[in-house]
């Protein structure tokens, strides 16, 4: 039975916390017999057509040491090579302190966020929709460090971050 809740609309009438199963559901190519498959754990297994013509990219750097407070700072940057597009799946910031941080294409903004004690990683996930940054294209993370808690505030810290996504 699948777990978790959720509204249903049908029509006019709605049905709110409920679990809905649904069984025999096949997943298959419209013009070949290609279905994904479940295992006895349940993994879903899927076959990916072309899966050669694109790279997995993950760019990271060594730890920007010393960022002085609200002073924004490349963390880690990666240019799309010529004749190649960069699908950005996702940007991971990180640091000893609190720090904004924010995800640009070229000059573009286009995710920002926080971290904080309870929390000193920031992720970014574009997993379902992929960002495109074509050739000559500049993916830059950047961080402010926010440290305002004594007696560190206005102390310098060190930051990391990575960047990633497909390569096509």
């Amino acid at each position: 039975m699948a777990g978790g809740t959720g509204l249903l609309n049908s029509g006019s009438n709605f049905v709110e916390n409920m679990d809905l199963e649904i069984g025999a559901v096949e997943i298959k190519d419209g013009t070949t017999d290609q279905r994904a498959t479940v295992d006895s754990n349940g993994n879903l297994h899927v076959y990916v057509a072309n899966a050669a013509a694109y790279q997995l990219v993950n760019t990271f750097n060594q730890p920007v040491a010393a960022i002085p407070v609200s002073t924004p700072t490349t963390v880690v940057t990666y240019t799309v090579p010529a004749g190649k597009t960069f699908n950005v799946l996702g940007a991971v910031g990180s640091g000893a302190a609190d720090g904004l941080f924010t995800l640009y294409i070229n000059s573009t903004k286009v995710a920002k966020a926080g971290s904080s004690f309870q929390g000193r990683a920031v992720f970014f996930n574009f997993v379902e929709v992929g960002l495109p940054a074509v050739a000559g294209d500049v993916v830059r993370l950047e961080v402010e460090n926010q440290e305002v808690s004594p007696p560190w505030s206005g102390s310098a810290f060190a930051y990391w971050g990575n960047i990633f996504g497909q390569l096509i």
